[in-house]
């Protein structure tokens, strides 16, 4: 017989302790009587302050046996084996020290997540008073600014001073650079912070009175902070996927629950670039004040706030001028400068400055400055995953091909942090400090190694982000032409287009194709017949705004040769060309000088404006196309040679021997056969079908970059003035009439990066022709990216709100949004303590605690 405990479930119990409250003595000793499982028994009702701000609730509960005999209890384990309702409302467990323990002995063990490890990069200033929520420091310029939910460790431990240590999280940051002066007169600059952070400062926290160029050691240093979790909290999560027989992985919902509530802050992450944030800047304006951009600002600046400026284009260094009422505002190294003082910064690959100095003032009038390409060193990227098998301090990896110089980055995340490897130009791999890691990369074979500061989280991944070797030129200054691209339906008879358009007068003006499909007349232009496009280059006729113009033309017909008869009136030969498309026939007709002799061959072609001409281009007839027929002249000058016979006797024989030779002058006319006027033939295309009409609207015009080159152009770095307006490309599209106050811009039409044609849709018909290139980059070894692993520069993000934007290589913007998926959060828990945490919701539910007991246990065979 199998044995059984004498211990049934009615007897497994939950005993509450002495001091069901939030206040610092809440837990003690257990109480004899268990709980019942009423409402709100264990902990309160959930309040609506709670609902808004959010709460955290702790209660110590004892599970055990309370019989009068001593019978064994074999095992026992305590779990919450139901999730809450309330999705706002989480519960984890946390085992308990000993028995009697109060609310605030556990506090210190939850609080104790983040412990202060190396010094920062950053150095205190000034001193830094209690109660206050903003702390200011400075770092070297060029290193990596803090994110938005960094913690760091305020830790004033020097001698003499009084010790002091607080934990902060950054909320909000700003940061400029700025110039200082040594004691010895030297000048420096250094990256000054200014951290909002979520709580106030407990105490003073004294740093450095003056930046100083090297390293300070101050009172109170700047620490960064790693996880280290001090107790172990249980929890209960659902499946998210259903487990089937003989698996060895179960997928949930997440590892990760909510212990203590968080309220959001929302910050905006706009025009960030994928793969990495280098970019490299190259100045594509032409040399000269034509290479220089002009935009009228005329706004007022006051003291205290802040002004943004939009140049469209990213902008080349040290080219900034902002005139104003006080003088003119110049940049130097990303900082904008009047008479001397530091008033703003730039950021020179986005085109955006602000003006932001707290005494500055003035009003702003004209900014000028030289356009440049702002291009993204790093084109492609790899990802190595790491999971439980392979997760270590070093890693290799090859990148074929190799990566030019200086664009490799290599980012690991440890603890939910991220922290980044970048390439120095000489191989060797480094972070922000020592602590970060180090690696390498052989830019010959593509080889390259890290060595991680800290193990990379499971889960996460080794993001490589790198460029290629790139070559590019400034093709600013240059020449092109404005077009307007007409797109037939069908191929064209070239010989048989003709456009019409109506001007502003009423009155009816034509243009005409010919043979070789050049077009003239209210037009210039060509007819491309392999593309079946007519390019319009130049207007003759006086119109405005967005005329229609008709084209009419017959398509591509099957060669035809028919004998025709023509008649003679003198030297002028008339024939009937009825049943041949206008522009596509030909015919040749036979020459005889005028002692009968042959002269020779003649071809004559249509050339679709009315005239007969011939191999030369030169007209020598006529064509009436409304009566049908062609005319021409047979009386060519014609030049013969003819020998001069001499009779000589020889031995009493007489012979007629030559002389010499003379030239007779004189015409042709038609060859004739035993005094026949012979017939000829007509040889050409007959019209396959009905003349064929299209209508076309003139608003839209085409320009080609680069008719003279085989390249790609650079994005961001196309800066064109047509018609006296200024028009700029972002993202594949053209945009013109940039306010730079507000930065908005009128989209003026699109850009094709691989062939370098625009298509304007504003409409500058007055402007055919005349195009000055303001700025242009490009590259002959474009590097189309097909796939891109990145990450964001703060997390977590919101659920939906990650959007992606890319450009093809045709100028299609390609737009993609992500899913509401639900992202996880902070640290798992278990314990004795039962630990409620309600998180800040504007959805009142239910006024009940939410939490729903179990209050007896199970027992199973022993």
């Amino acid at each position: 017989m199998t044995p059984q405990t004498r211990i049934n479930r009615q007897d497994l119990k939950i005993y509450p302790s002495e001091r069901l409250t939030d206040n610092e003595d809440g837990g003690g000793m257990p109480l004899g009587h268990p709980l019942t499982g009423k409402v709100n028994e264990l902990f309160n009702p959930i309040s609506s302050i709670a609902r808004v701000n959010g709460a955290f609730y702790a209660r110590l509960e004892y599970a055990g046996v309370l019989r009068a005999d001593d019978a064994p209890l074999i095992g026992a384990f305590m779990a919450i084996t139901k999730p809450p309702k309330d999705d706002s409302v989480s519960y984890l467990l946390f085992k308990a020290t000993r028995f009697g323990e109060s609310r605030a002995e556990i506090l210190k063990r939850i609080e104790a997540f983040n412990v202060g490890t190396i010094e920062s990069r950053m150095t205190l200033m000034s001193t830094q008073s209690a109660n206050s929520k903003i702390v200011q420091a400075y770092q070297t310029v060029g290193e990596p600014l803090p994110v938005v939910g960094d913690v760091f460790c305020l830790r004033q431990d020097k001698t003499g001073y009084p010790f002091a240590e607080q934990y902060i999280q950054v909320t909000r940051l700003s940061s400029e650079e700025r110039e200082f002066v040594d004691k010895n007169g030297k000048k420096f600059k250094k990256t000054v912070v200014k951290l909002e952070i979520s709580s106030k400062l407990e105490a003073d926290f004294i740093g450095v009175d003056y930046p100083e160029e090297i390293h300070v050691n101050n009172p109170c240093k700047i620490r960064e902070t790693n996880v280290a979790d001090a107790a172990q909290y249980y929890g209960v999560k659902p499946l998210a996927v259903a487990i089937e027989k003989e698996v060895s992985k179960i997928h949930i919902t997440g590892l990760m629950e909510k212990l203590v509530p968080t309220n959001q802050i929302s910050t905006k992450l706009l025009d960030l670039t994928a793969a990495g944030q280098r970019q490299t800047l190259f100045d594509g304006s032409c040399t000269g004040p034509g290479g220089l951009v002009s935009l009228a600002v005329n706004k007022n600046h006051t003291a205290g706030q802040i002004t943004s400026l939009y140049f469209g284009n990213a902008v080349t260094p040290n080219s900034v001028n902002l005139a104003n009422s006080t003088g003119a505002i110049t940049d130097k190294g990303g900082t904008l400068y009047a008479n001397g003082t530091a008033v703003g910064s730039i950021d020179y690959a986005r085109g955006l400055a602000y003006l932001s100095e707290p005494t500055f003032s003035g009003f702003l009038t004209t900014l000028t400055f030289r356009p440049a390409a702002a291009e993204l060193k790093v084109a492609d990227t790899r990802r190595i995953n790491v999971d439980i098998n392979n997760r270590s301090d070093s890693y290799t990896f090859n990148i074929n091909p190799p990566p030019a110089v200086g664009t490799l980055m290599v980012s690991y995340r440890s603890q939910g942090r991220w922290y980044d490897l970048t390439d120095d130009g000489s191989g060797a791999l480094r972070g922000a400090s020592v602590q970060h890691g180090s690696g390498s990369i052989n830019f010959i074979t593509g080889t390259g190694s890290i060595s991680t500061g800290e193990l990379p989280d499971v889960g996460s991944a080794i993001l490589l982000s790198f460029g290629t070797r790139a070559n590019y030129f400034n093709r600013g200054g240059g020449t092109t032409v404005a077009q307007i691209p007409l797109n037939l339906n069908q191929k064209a008879v070239a010989g048989s287009i003709t456009l019409t358009v109506t001007d502003d007068n009423g009155q009816t003006q034509t243009a005409q194709a010919n043979r070789q499909g050049i077009i003239s007349g209210a037009f210039n232009g060509q007819y491309d017949a392999l593309n079946q496009c007519i390019t319009l280059n130049k207007i003759n006729a006086k119109v405005s705004g967005r005329p229609v113009v008709n084209v009419s033309y017959y398509t591509s017909s099957h060669a035809s040769d028919v004998t025709r008869l023509p008649t003679v009136n003198g030297s002028q030969v008339t024939f009937s060309i009825e049943g041949m498309t206008k522009g596509a026939w030909q015919f040749t007709w036979g020459a005889q000088a005028a002692n009968g002799v042959f002269a020779g061959w003649y071809t004559y072609y249509d050339d679709g404006l009315g005239h007969l001409i011939d191999t030369q281009n030169n007209i020598v007839g006529d064509v009436n196309y409304t009566a049908k027929t062609a005319t021409f002249n047979s009386a060519l000058p014609y030049i013969s040679t003819v020998p001069v016979y001499t009779p000589s006797t020889v031995n009493g024989e007489t012979r007629q021997v030559v002389t010499g030779y003379k030239t007779i002058n004189g015409v042709t006319s038609l060859f004739m056969v035993n005094g026949v006027l012979g017939q000829f033939n007509v040889s050409g295309a007959v019209p396959d079908g009905d003349l064929q009409v299209q209508a076309f609207d003139l608003g839209g015009l085409q320009l080609d970059l680069l008719p003279d080159f085989n390249e790609t152009v650079m994005p961001s770095s196309v800066n064109f003035i047509l018609n006296g307006k200024q028009y700029f490309d972002k993202q594949g599209q053209i945009f013109t009439d940039l306010d730079p106050k507000t930065g908005a811009a009128q989209l003026a039409g699109t850009i094709h990066y691989q062939t370098g044609l625009v298509n304007l849709t504003d409409g500058q018909l007055g402007s055919l022709g005349t195009v000055t290139l303001v700025s242009l980059v490009t590259g002959i070894d474009s590097n189309p990216v097909d796939a891109v692993t990145f990450r964001t520069p703060q997390s977590p993000i919101r659920p939906g709100s990650l959007q992606i934007r890319a450009t093809a290589m045709d100028g299609t913007l390609i737009m993609a949004r992500a899913a509401y998926n639900r992202f996880n959060t902070w640290a798992t828990l278990m314990a004795v303590w039962v630990l409620c945490a309600v998180q800040p919701s504007s959805t009142v539910t239910k006024i009940e605690d939410g939490f729903s007991q179990c209050l007896f246990g199970d027992t199973t065979e022993v």
